[in-house]
């Protein structure tokens, strides 16, 4: 998955490991709702 790719990126770059956290959160969240559109697309 793209988020997860993204995650990788953020997590390996020593310049964004302060905010690496907070993306991830960030991400989980997206993925989460992508996760629900794909199960419900009418919602």
């Amino acid at each position: 998955m793209v988020a997860a790719a993204l995650l990788e990126l953020f997590a390996s770059s020593a310049r964004f490991k302060r905010v690496a956290t907070r993306k991830e959160a960030d991400l989980l969240d997206a993925n989460k709702w992508f996760a629900r559109k794909q199960e419900y697309p009418d919602s």
